[in-house]
């Protein structure tokens, strides 16, 4: 029985689920209170242009150097920071979209976030986060 209990701990460790460095906020206005990774990418890709109750998605990243940024890409879009990269000059070249802006700090993306409405962004997990601004819940 024992050895059932540490083989399932182990099991669960080692399961490839959504960590828990970083968390989602959207404008405090907006009516989201839970995401499924999929459409989440599909926001930050530019997929999915419109929230379900109206209004345009305005994603926003971290720096593309910040490891932030990398673990975001990894879970959410399961690539790579390199392979996103070519992905937005394939979309600017063709004339389709713009990759989302870059912020250097946690703070920068709360203060992007709560001046626009349809804002979309992540912080580090541990980020007080102020009224402007919430965590919206990701499901796998």
């Amino acid at each position: 029985m024992v050895a059932r209990v540490a083989l399932f701990s182990l099991i669960l460790a080692l399961s490839p689920g959504f960590a828990d460095d970083f968390v989602v906020i959207v404008n405090a206005s907006n009516s989201v209170e839970s995401i499924s990774l999929k459409e989440l990418s599909k926001l930050f890709l530019k997929k999915k242009k419109a929230w379900e109750g109206g209004g345009p998605v305005v994603p926003v990243e971290q720096a593309e150097s910040a490891p932030l940024r990398a673990s975001f890409s990894e879970q959410v879009h399961r690539r790579p920071v390199s392979v996103l990269r070519k992905y937005w000059l394939k979309q600017a070249f063709s004339g389709t979209s713009v990759k989302p802006p870059e912020k250097a700090s946690d703070a920068e993306i709360i203060a992007f976030v709560a001046k626009e409405g349809g804002g979309i962004g992540y912080v580090s997990a541990d980020t007080a986060l102020p009224a402007s601004v919430k965590k919206v819940a990701v499901q796998d």
